[in-house]
């Protein structure tokens, strides 16, 4: 019987669909190389960067851009306008990941909502809660799913984060299971600290433009002229870390790392945020009490 390897080889690779799935990578690839693991990350554009600036000592693979935009009212007309721009990138990222896959070998790929990172060639793992995806017709609902299912089945496993009992965080969007999938409880890289509170509020904005820039622009009209301990971590990722700096009377920061942000959230009285799933298994672990605004026309945030 062969000895299990000593240090596997381990792509994660996260969709660029804002933040979120970039997030809850992090705890998986901290997991990963405390149980050995030499992992790789993977992605494109924020999502990418994100990873990146967590993990700057690991090698990465780019893979093409979904680069998901919202310029319809309808998301249901926004995403299915996009819908060959969606399709060509899968593609894309199946065949570069098939290359990648021959020449450096790994042992096995996990992928959070990248739809076209399978391959016969290595164990693949698919990350998602969105089991069952909810729309405004049950029609497109059972047409979107069924594409969904058909994707999720070209992977080896399927993780859910999520508890097994439900309705657990995701409720009827994760429950019941599909065949094939294993429930692994929250993913998130914050933890609950115990500190003084600094602001009044944190605003914590991610999500596909333009609507992350059209809340941006809300918040600081709302907060103009009000006595507020405020601030606001832009979603920014590509410019960079940078410490939160005054444009009175809230407080900017651009991106900060997950311990600073961590820190920063745990020192709010409350948080503001989209109702993103990455952002509710943040707020379940700290224990947080928040404001949450979804994205316009996004039915898993309005669910």
């Amino acid at each position: 019987m062969p000895k299990p390897k000593s240090e596997p080889k381990i792509l994660v690779v996260a969709l660029d669909w804002g933040l979120g799935h970039a997030a809850r990578c992090i705890p998986v690839v901290r997991e990963l190389q405390a149980q050995g693991a030499r992992v790789w990350v993977g992605g494109s554009g924020p999502a990418l960067a994100l990873l990146r600036s967590e993990f700057p000592d690991l090698p990465f693979l780019e893979l093409p851009a979904y680069d998901i935009h919202y310029h319809l009212k309808s998301i249901v007309l926004s995403i299915g306008s996009q819908g060959f721009k969606i399709l060509k990138a899968i593609l894309a990222e199946h065949f570069i990941l098939r290359r990648f896959i021959r020449r450096h070998g790994m042992d096995a790929v996990i992928s959070d909502c990248r739809f076209g990172c399978f391959t016969r060639r290595t164990t693949c793992i698919f990350i998602t809660h969105q089991l069952h995806i909810r729309t405004p017709y049950a029609g497109l609902s059972w047409f979107i799913n069924a594409i969904n299912h058909w994707f999720i089945r070209r992977y080896d496993e399927l993780w859910i984060p999520d508890m097994e009992t439900a309705p657990g965080l995701a409720g009827a969007l994760s429950h019941p299971p599909i065949a094939g999938g294993r429930y692994i409880g929250l993913l998130s890289r914050m933890k609950r600290l115990e500190v003084p509170d600094r602001y009044d509020v944190v605003a914590v904005l991610s999500g596909p433009e333009p609507q992350r820039t059209i809340l941006e622009k809300l918040i600081l009209e709302q907060a103009a002229g009000v006595e507020v301990r405020m601030l606001v971590v832009r979603g920014k990722v590509q410019t960079g870390l940078n410490a939160a700096y005054p444009i009175s009377p809230v407080h900017f920061s651009d991106h900060l790392a997950a311990e600073a942000l961590n820190a920063a959230i745990c020192a709010a009285k409350v948080i503001l945020a989209r109702s993103g799933y990455s952002t509710l298994m943040d707020l379940a672990r700290i224990g947080k009490p928040a404001i949450l605004i979804p994205t316009p026309g996004q039915t898993e945030q309005e669910y």
